[in-house]
């Protein structure tokens, strides 16, 4: 419950939560749709100086790479890194703790840092003012410093840098072009003011503002209808390209309440079952204190009273081990949840009521069945409720079972999944592959150079350099196939790649050919994958032509080889149409393939050579093995919390009886008298919850 809180309360902390929304599209170009998070580069400021309903609008871009902070002699490769518009600060409720938030953003070469990064760089010394280096290019002035975002931020950022510095970097016409979805739009309406009425009003905003008739544009196959996500739905409900971060899933909280839910189920069946068995043997005893006067009243203050006492030592009981393994559950999640705070009260009151009603639902039984009974009949012995407490009693460890055997199976076949996908065939070979980011020694050194300087290094098999590796988010570009209207372009990924990209990878051409370094007409010829060919209708694409951007001759490509398909993102999106080109400009990443022997041997190595190139630069580099399971860090924490979960509900259930304990029966004894010895209590359960979990989706 306490991780379900945690994922429903994302960006509530907000002070304006309620009115802040962000801009996102969906996207038809002809037959392409795209579900983005972004939108263009003028929409911010524009949609705020059109609609007073706009109180702000801040844009925002993620760095999509580490870069090399430097103060005096303290270097590190930062990640985290957000370009932001002057508006953050009004919009987002993100504590400063110095400098001024109207104005840290306002100019060119502005740096605004968390709490731990700054103590990292200055140690405790005041950073206002102090100029720190940017990629060993730029100078930056630290404007302000402000709190590390909460956990339950769907934002995160370690440097937010004046998104007004952006002007002076590569690429800039981005910031003034309509057609180009670029940047995060977050905006914060009036209070209480409707957000549909603004949708309403932007498709025919936009395309007035790319100068086009919103009809003329759906004639062309083009739609864009943009809407307004709200900030506190963002982190469960929205799973869009261009996002921030990978988001959780509505789902997962659903899954998790089910099972805690039936985790207390469990746990209240036993505690009913063992407060059912011990009443049944206190008959005599309710029978005596008739006789001495005792009225109904009183036994049934005195067994509720009982219940509830269990109850409450329970709950303590419970609370102080929740406390003890929440660190070993933090862990697991990858979360800082605490018990005993604030905003867990709420929680702690739901405990001790569920734990009043667990008590009066055990002693309902004990408190009016036997207070009833005839003293007479009791002391004499000519009371028997065996057959009907033994009826109950199984009636409820058939339902435990049933619970247990649904969770294990559903356990299972998560694990069975991990397994197919880490097993899968995804078309390129992750296993031993390191990638290294140029930034900006790539203009320093040229490609070659690099290539040749690594692979001089005898554990290194092979060396590429591109744009892009598997699980990162590929850039789209308008193409035109040869055959289509060259005014309806489709959207294409598109992959700067060398001559050894294809072979660096692992990956299969089918037909056709490499790229090859001793052809300088290369520089014109392209690759393409199996699910491009398949949309173009081409049953043999060597030879054709596709135009990358506008129809013109110099655009034109010629395709020489086909590459057979691979996953680049998560197996739950389907395979993109691709095409692979030489482009140098564009290649900023170094995929290299090593040896698996003396893996450590290899490292140093590399850091040895990578300091004789860039000696003021640290080495920095990644697996992509680890970088593409990233893509189900969510999947792999559920499966992990859910094989937890499974075992304590079948440990719950498989609890030793409290008569076991009193008698010092074996386990194997009480289990075979309890679980087995019934057959239907095994087969029934098990028959169930198979179905269950089909019914419940976990197939």
């Amino acid at each position: 419950m306490l991780y379900v809180g945690d994922e429903l309360s994302y960006d509530s902390f907000h002070e304006h939560s309620d009115d802040i929304y962000r801009v996102a599209f969906e996207a038809r170009i002809m037959d392409d749709f795209l579900d983005v998070a972004v939108s263009a580069g003028p929409f911010a400021p524009a949609i705020e100086a059109a609609f007073p309903e706009v109180l702000d609008a801040t844009r925002m871009e993620a760095e999509k790479e580490s870069v090399l902070i430097s103060y005096g002699n303290r270097k590190f490769y930062e990640n985290k890194l957000l370009y932001a518009d002057t508006g953050f600060f009004s919009i987002f409720s993100f504590n400063f703790l110095r400098g001024n938030p109207a104005s840290a953003l306002t100019h060119k070469y502005s740096m605004v840092l968390t709490e731990t990064t700054a103590k990292k760089y200055f140690h405790g010394l005041d950073p206002i003012g102090k100029i720190v280096r940017f990629n060993e290019r730029y100078n930056f002035m630290v404007t302000g410093v402000v709190e590390d975002p909460p956990e339950n931020s769907h934002i995160h950022f370690n440097l937010i840098v004046s998104f007004i510095t952006l002007e002076d970097f590569p690429f800039s016409e981005r910031l003034e072009a309509w057609g180009s979805l670029n940047f995060l739009t977050y905006i914060r309406l009036v209070e209480g003011f409707d957000p549909d009425i603004l949708q309403d009003k932007l498709p025919v905003f936009i395309a007035d503002r790319m100068g086009e008739n919103i009809d003329t544009l759906a004639a062309r196959g083009i739609i864009f209808n943009p809407y307004l996500q709200k900030v506190t739905d963002i982190h469960l409900h929205s799973h869009l390209l261009g996002e921030l971060e990978p988001n959780s899933d509505v789902s997962y909280i659903y899954i998790f309440s089910a099972v805690a839910f039936f985790l207390l189920i469990i746990a209240c069946i036993n505690f009913v079952n063992l407060s059912t068995a011990r009443s049944a043997k206190r008959a005599k005893e309710v029978g005596l204190r008739k006789t001495l006067g005792a009225d109904k009243s009183d036994l049934i203050i005195q067994f509720l009273g009982e219940s509830l006492m269990l109850a409450f030592i329970a709950l303590v009981i419970a609370l102080l081990v929740i406390e003890f393994v929440l660190p070993t559950f933090n862990d697991l999640t990858q979360k800082h949840l605490e018990l005993f705070s604030n905003a867990n009260w709420p929680i702690i009151i739901f405990f001790i009521m569920f734990a009043i009603s667990v008590g009066v639902l055990a002693g309902i039984y004990p408190a009016f069945y036997l207070s009833s009974f005839r003293p007479v009949s009791v002391l004499k012995g000519h009371l028997h409720i065996g057959a009907r407490r033994s009826l109950f009693r199984n009636a409820l460890v058939v339902f435990q079972f049933f619970i247990s055997v649904a969770l294990i199976i559903s356990t299972s076949v998560i694990i069975r999944q991990f397994n197919y996908i880490k097993n899968l065939n995804l078309g390129f070979d992750k296993e031993q592959v390191m990638i290294v980011p140029l930034r900006e020694t790539r203009a320093n050194i040229p490609a070659d150079v690099l290539k040749n300087a690594f692979m001089s290094v005898p554990q290194v098999k092979s060396v590429s350099i591109s744009s892009n590796y598997p699980g990162t988010q590929l850039g789209k570009w308008g193409c035109s196939p040869e055959g289509v209207d060259g005014s309806l372009q489709w959207v294409i990924a598109l992959v700067a790649v060398d001559e050894n990209y294809i072979n660096t990878l692992g990956m299969e051409i089918l037909e056709g050919r490499n790229f090859s370094v001793y052809d300088d007409s290369d520089c014109k010829v392209i690759l393409i994958n199996e699910t491009l060919c398949a949309k173009a209708g081409w049953k043999d694409p060597i030879g054709k032509r596709i135009y990358i951007g506008d129809s013109e001759d110099e655009n034109r490509h010629t395709i020489i080889g086909l590459v057979k398909d691979c996953h680049f993102s998560s197996l739950k999106e389907p395979i993109e149409p691709m095409i692979f080109i030489i482009d140098d400009e564009m290649s900023n990443k170094l995929i290299i393939r090593v040896d698996a022997g003396e893996v450590q041997k290899t490292l140093d190595d590399l850091d040895g050579l990578w300091d004789r190139l860039e000696p003021n630069k640290p080495f920095d580099y990644f697996f992509l093995d680890q970088s593409f399971g990233e893509l189900y860090e969510n999947e792999q924490r559920l499966s992990r919390i859910f094989a937890y979960l499974a075992v304590w509900a079948f440990l719950i259930y498989c609890r030793a009886k409290d008569e076991g304990d009193r008698h010092k029966k074996s386990i194997w004894r009480i289990y075979s008298k309890y679980h087995l010895s019934p057959f239907i209590q095994f087969h029934h359960p098990c028959t169930c919850g198979k179905p269950a979990c089909l019914a419940g989706g976990i197939f």
